[in-house]
């Protein structure tokens, strides 16, 4: 269990002190763990954190998600807490390296295709030049093979490479196509594959790529085919596919990672491309249609069910699993009904252990930026329907991947992530099973070293009310544009407007302890939040945990 031990007091210091070190608080508002559970990550380590970075991690954190620890730190994670979960980033939607192409296209029929055409007229089982009709009048998207074979090259290629389409069961190399007049040349009975005639209006099908990753791309790198879910390798591809350099079995058997994270587990694929870097929506080739996304989301459940169960067969024990992209556009049903993987379903008994909101209050490519708006109000109303419905959301403040060193870096990281947490605090529930997620560590004077701010220990107590998720507005003050919930110990508030809400009459006094002062009303700026605690004693400096 978490040590109260170390408190938020100082400890030695092997660092210069930031300017930015100090917060003011009261004494007995300070809890001895966070008030409400926390979860880090930590995003391209490039150096072996000290036994002090452990012991705040392990000690302040409950999970942790990270590419670079290693065993030995994993161990000393351990030792100050049992219970802590390091878990090793994944990402489950496409193939990751070169490598792993041949080995793909060797099951050509379990990855993502879409609908790039359909055939213009009847093709026999021996034709081998034919012409297709553009879908919805938009440009046929297609390339030749530049290398030879049915198989791509294990390295670069994206520059070097086999193209194919499929039609029904069959898989057709292309040799040759003429954008202008939709003329196709092909290899026919491709990878083992039968050639059979085709009746005009047939659908044809080219493979989904992902992102930049597709046939002239980015140079140096190899194809990312993305994954069929209703499809078997789908699930070996996590669990056991020997083709997979990084696959949950091998990672879960042989080092010290309590779990995995999978990444891009949303109702649709992610980052989904055609052969020119256009996005596409991907085939369902078992009915012969668009998927739909709740359709998808059901065989995304058939998916983790089947990984479950072979890391249980290879464990013995049921896996610790978290997921990214829980997103409110596909939240619900109707829309998509991701929360199922948070629920017992027939399809997939077991939940996940975790759903992660992405860029929960922050988003941006370059660096973080508050949300506001519709997107601020949709991810506090999906935390919302989690916490009073007791599934494991797990807002992350930012990004929850190679980006989220950004907000570690940033000036403005201490408001930021107030908002962030304000924000949480207007969704959270005393009894659910939510989580907020931050960076575990923080930059400064050229080191990186794990830091925690005291806001997480303000004792701030139980939510004293709880509004449905669709009332989400019940908390907006007449005549501002703050959200304000009241709790047992104090109040939060939200401004999530672009500009500056007028002088708020609280009506009555509480602490500010960022300032250490007495406030009876406050002026909030755009896209921040506050954490006013009732009155108790006197305010008293004390530093951020940190080494």
């Amino acid at each position: 269990m978490r040590s109260g031990r170390e408190g938020i007091l100082a400890r030695s210091w092997k660092r210069a002190p930031l300017a930015f070190l100090f917060l003011t608080f009261s004494t007995a508002s300070v809890a001895q763990t966070p008030v409400y559970p926390l979860y880090g990550i930590i995003s391209a380590m490039q150096q072996t954190m000290t036994t002090n970075d452990l012991r705040i991690i392990a000690t302040t954190f409950d999970y942790l998600q990270d590419q670079t620890i290693s065993d030995a730190e994993i161990a000393v994670i351990h030792q100050y807490n049992p219970a802590f979960k390091v878990v090793l980033y994944l990402n489950s939607g496409p193939t990751t390296s070169a490598s792993e192409v041949p080995a793909v296209e060797a099951a050509r029929g379990d990855l993502a295709v879409f609908q790039v055409a359909s055939l213009s007229a009847a093709v026999s089982a021996s034709a081998t030049s034919f012409t297709l009709t553009p879908r919805k009048n938009q440009a046929i998207v297609l390339k030749a093979s530049t290398a030879p074979g049915d198989f791509c090259p294990a390295s670069d290629s994206t520059q070097n490479y086999v193209t194919w389409i499929r039609i029904e069961n069959e898989f057709l190399r292309i040799e040759a196509f003429n954008a202008a007049s939709n003329a196709i040349t092909v290899t026919r009975a491709m990878g083992g594959s039968t050639a059979v005639s085709h009746a005009a209006g047939t659908p044809v099908l080219s493979p989904v790529y992902n992102s930049t990753y597709y046939p002239g791309g980015t140079a140096g790198v190899g194809l990312r085919y993305m994954f069929d879910p209703a499809k078997p390798l789908a699930a070996e591809w996590l669990a056991n596919f020997a083709g997979n350099p990084t696959n949950a079995q091998k990672t879960l058997t042989t080092t010290k990672y309590d779990g995995m994270w999978f990444d891009t587990v949303e109702a649709s694929p992610y980052q989904a491309v055609d052969m020119n870097g256009n996005a596409v929506s991907s085939w369902n080739t078992l009915a012969n249609a668009p998927y739909t996304p709740e359709v998808y989301r059901m065989y995304q459940e058939t998916r983790l069910n089947t990984v479950q169960n072979a890391l249980f067969g290879s464990l013995g024990h049921w896996p610790f699993l978290l997921a990214n992209n829980m997103a409110s556009g596909t939240y619900y049903s109707g829309t998509g009904d991701m929360r199922n993987l948070l629920l017992s379903t027939a399809i997939k008994p077991r939940p996940l252990d975790g759903y992660c909101i992405e860029s929960f209050a922050l988003d941006g490519d370059t660096g973080p930026s508050p949300n506001t708006g519709t997107q601020w109000w949709n991810n506090v109303n999906m935390l919302m329907d989690a916490a009073q419905n007791g599934l494991a959301a797990l807002p992350m403040v930012y990004r929850a991947g190679i980006k989220s060193p950004f907000l570690e870096t940033s000036p403005q990281r201490d408001q930021m992530e107030m908002y962030g947490y304000a924000s949480y605090l207007l969704g959270v529930e005393a009894t659910g099973t939510t989580k907020f997620g931050i960076p575990c560590l923080y930059q400064a004077n050229g080191q990186r070293f794990a830091q925690v701010s005291p806001r997480y220990y303000w004792a701030i107590g139980k939510p004293a009310e709880s509004r449905a998720p669709s009332d989400l507005d019940g908390y907006k003050l007449a005549g501002h544009s703050t959200y304000m919930r009241k709790f047992t110990n104090g109040l939060v508030l939200v401004n999530p407007a672009t500009t500056a809400d007028t002088p708020i009459a609280l009506g009555g006094t509480y602490i500010d302890p960022e300032a250490g002062a007495s406030v009876q009303s406050i002026t909030l700026a755009a896209t921040t939040g506050k954490i006013l605690l009732n009155p108790s004693e006197s305010p008293r400096r004390r530093r951020y945990r940190s080494n």
